[in-house]
């Protein structure tokens, strides 16, 4: 069951930044939704230990339209939509418009000769013929936290020693429950190594390649204090996430005003009668916590109510519960099958 949205008159993002994240500075939203949104910043701090970050403004769309045919992952679209695209730039692909609204996939490829474009994951049983869809960069080691991690050069100057062990660390969820970690790493001048990017069995990356998809969480963990400046521009659709695994590490998608009655997450989850076995959305609480939040089915011989719970068995407000304060959250599937939830853009951003 999907609510209808209420459409409100708040047409800039000076509005939004009311709503209580004083960080984001506000742009003003450009005529073409194919090259631009609302735009602004984000200071994300983080502190010594594991933080729960995620990206909240995004690269700025690069081309949209609706697709002409789809076979399998191959998507074709109007002519001049991939003229725009460049070789060597990691795009997503975001679905507008019919059952697939809120799917968030990798472009394996694009041919604008062709007019087609090559999807890391066959989504054809949803998307279709005449479906929409926008097309944006992914972000990368090298948007968000720098080619060279010198703040001179809008790196986030990261805790960068010769050890990997002892550097702030980028841990970024591999799908399968564990994840792969990175760190702007010193060089030994006398083992003929130099600085740079580097994995956690040692071997030097190159950052442009590695792709933080915004769906999916950014964990630091911090060897101290510190933050990092995230810029771009708002993103104003829902997003679908397949549950892959137990502990599901995602990126807060929407730099304000989302809460948990805004995300629509109580349509999607996974509800039984029991806080346990329900699906829960944790929430870090800055003091290594969690605050835990499920769905729960009622129970009318107890007089039990279906809504939002806490891990202590009591309801709450979700309109009370905000995600402003966290940019990465953490779903847990209590079943053992991958399931699709979908987390809605607050209201308000319909009339941006």
């Amino acid at each position: 069951m999907k609510k209808t949205k209420t459409k409100m008159k708040t047409t800039t993002l000076k509005a939004v930044a009311a709503f209580g994240l004083s960080a984001l500075l506000a742009g003003s939203a450009a005529a073409q939704e194919s090259t631009s949104k609302p735009v602004g910043y984000e200071t994300i701090p983080y502190t010594a230990g594991f933080n729960y970050l995620g990206l909240r403004l995004h690269e700025a769309p690069a081309a949209s339209g609706t697709s002409v045919s789809v076979s399998g992952a191959t998507i074709t679209v109007a002519d001049g939509v991939a003229d725009g695209l460049v070789a060597g730039t990691s795009y997503i692909f975001e679905v507008t418009s019919d059952d697939a609204l809120g799917a968030v996939v990798l472009v394996n490829s694009f041919d604008a000769a062709a007019d087609t474009l090559t999807l890391s994951d066959d989504i054809s049983a949803n998307f279709g013929d005449g479906h929409g869809f926008i097309i944006r960069p992914s972000s990368t080691l090298t948007t968000v936290f720098g080619e060279s991690n010198d703040v001179a050069n809008s790196g986030a100057g990261l805790v960068s020693t010769a050890s990997f062990g002892t550097c702030d660390q980028i841990w970024l969820p591999d799908g399968a429950g564990g994840f792969s970690k990175y760190a702007y790493v010193k060089g030994n001048p006398f083992a003929g190594t130099v600085d740079g990017w580097k994995d956690s069995s040692g071997l030097t990356v190159d950052p442009e390649t590695i792709n933080l998809v915004y769906v999916d969480g950014v964990i630091v963990n911090g060897a101290s204090a510190g933050n990092v400046v995230v810029s771009g521009s708002v993103k104003l659709e829902p997003v679908s996430i397949v549950l892959t695994t137990t502990f599901n590490y995602i990126g807060g998608m929407f730099p304000v005003g989302l809460t948990l009655a805004e995300s629509e997450l109580g349509f999607s989850l996974g509800s039984t009668g029991s806080f346990g076995t329900s699906d829960q959305v944790w929430l870090p609480n800055g003091a290594g916590g969690f605050a835990k939040y499920a769905f729960v089915q009622g129970n009318p011989f107890t007089g039990s109510p279906t809504g939002w719970k806490n891990s202590a068995g009591g309801v709450v407000d979700p309109a009370a519960i905000s995600f402003d304060d966290n940019p990465g959250v953490i779903i847990v599937r209590a079943g053992n099958v991958e399931s699709l939830v979908t987390i809605d853009s607050p209201d308000f951003y319909d009339a941006l």
